[in-house]
């Protein structure tokens, strides 16, 4: 075996890294002689194209062993792609095996090219990861099974970073799946997971996270006759939910100088604040602007959420909600915070806070608003307990023909706010602030 600090080449175990050969069987062995070697050492991908050609079937006459590349109790290691692509085999069909009403579950899924299981203090790098959705097929009402480009499960202290996730039928990364025991310390870095199936980025089970430099984009847009699965969203923060089984909860997650952009689901939601403690978001662009994309952009509903120094493009009547939208939910809410953001909108938009205990805060943002030249426009402002020290400006050449509002309704704090139209402070007569 390599010793401490040394490296161990895949080629050496029989990975060829032309694009043509199935290299899955030298993937496996690499694993597995990884996670014997001592702390310090380095399994080295040159650069090449990794193909897994193969897919896995789970039950049936014609199951089969293929599993997803497991790496389980690895400590201290690297896994250095060097620019090298890992090419997964999509260009299979999934079949419907058992059918509830107009759902499907099929037995029929991808690999997974990374899967770390109790796992701690590793690093992947280098790595483009393609799932090649855009090739597979599925039968109508076929839920999303496995194939995402990493899965963690009772991990702690890794990094992920430099790396390229796209096109797997279902996440980019999965954090903290398959288990009620939490990740903990995760640091994801320069990392692009665009054009997956349902989700670029979910996280499940993790107690502390650092998204830095990432983009979450066009979730939902697997190219193909595939399709998408729900929620497509850029980023789901959805925990396990049997409070019992939750070793520690979700949260103290942060976001920052990352990109959510045109996933066909919310670019970044979460819903269960009873679940997810905290997470922030600072100095990220998010954006809404495709006509295929959910009305409800945004949800940061954790118990507390803190969005800063953010910026916002939405066209049509995308809005953002401060809360979950069930009722049930909304008691475990503390605080929400949304400050010196600014925000660019047409037509209408809805920052929206569902009746509840919680804080909500919305102040020191700047709003840049073009409403509709003949319908009626609005920008409703609803149920918060402060807006303060915010700034609207209104873009609009002619002065709209329609009735034009701003709506705060349900406040305790509103002051300080002001309104002014892009020639100056003179608003066109059908524009107005309106309080409720």
């Amino acid at each position: 075996m390599p010793q401490q600090g040394q490296t161990l080449n895949v080629k050496s175990l029989g990975a060829v890294g032309d694009g043509v050969t199935d290299d899955y069987p030298a993937l496996v062995r690499a694993a597995q002689q990884l996670c014997r070697m001592p702390e310090g050492s380095t399994l080295w991908f040159p650069p090449g194209v990794y193909r897994i050609d193969r897919f896995r079937i789970l039950r049936g006459a014609r199951k089969n062993p293929t599993a997803n590349i497991v790496f389980r109790a690895c400590h201290g290691v690297t896994i250095s792609g060097n620019g090298a692509t890992i090419d997964v085999k999509g260009d299979f069909h999934r079949p419907a095996a058992r059918r509830q009403g107009r759902l499907a579950e099929s037995d029929y899924i991808g690999v997974t090219p990374f899967e770390m299981i109790d796992s701690s203090d590793f690093v992947i790098s280098g790595f483009e990861l393609n799932g090649n959705v855009d090739q597979m097929t599925r039968d109508s009402g076929v839920v999303e099974g496995g194939g995402a480009g990493i899965l963690t499960t009772n991990c702690r202290r890794y990094r992920l970073e430099n790396l390229h996730i796209h096109h797997f039928p279902t996440d980019g990364i999965t954090l903290g799946g398959n288990s009620t025991i939490a990740d903990r310390e995760a640091l994801v870095q320069d990392v692009r997971l665009r054009n997956n199936g349902r989700q670029g980025l979910s996280i499940i089970q993790l107690r502390t996270g650092r998204f830095i430099r990432c983009t979450f984009a066009d979730t939902g847009r697997t190219g193909g006759s595939y399709g998408r699965h729900e929620p497509s969203a850029g980023v789901d923060i959805e925990p396990v939910r049997t409070t019992p089984d939750e070793d520690v909860m979700t949260g103290d997650l942060r976001f920052e100088e990352c990109v959510f952009s045109e996933n066909m689901g919310a670019q970044l939601t979460c819903i269960w604040p009873g679940h997810v403690d905290s997470f922030v978001v600072s100095r990220s662009l998010i954006q809404a602007t495709r006509d295929d994309t959910e009305p409800v952009a945004y949800v940061a509903a954790s118990a507390v959420s803190t969005t800063e120094h953010s910026t916002f493009v939405f066209s049509g009547r995308r809005g953002i909600s401060f809360g979950p939208l069930q009722a049930g939910r909304i008691a475990a809410l503390q605080s929400i915070e949304f400050r010196g953001n600014t925000i660019y909108v047409e037509h209408g938009i809805s920052l929206y806070s569902p009746l509840q205990p919680a804080r909500v805060s919305f102040f020191e943002n700047t709003v840049h608003f073009t409403p509709s030249q003949s319908n009626q426009s609005s920008i409703a402002i609803a149920n918060m307990r402060e807006v303060r020290s915010n700034r609207f400006i209104v873009h609009s050449p002619n002065p709209p023909t329609g009735t034009s509002t701003i709506e705060l309704s349900r406040h305790q704090d509103l002051q300080y706010n002001s309104i002014s139209w892009e020639t100056g402070n003179i608003l066109p007569p059908a524009f107005r602030f309106r309080k409720r």
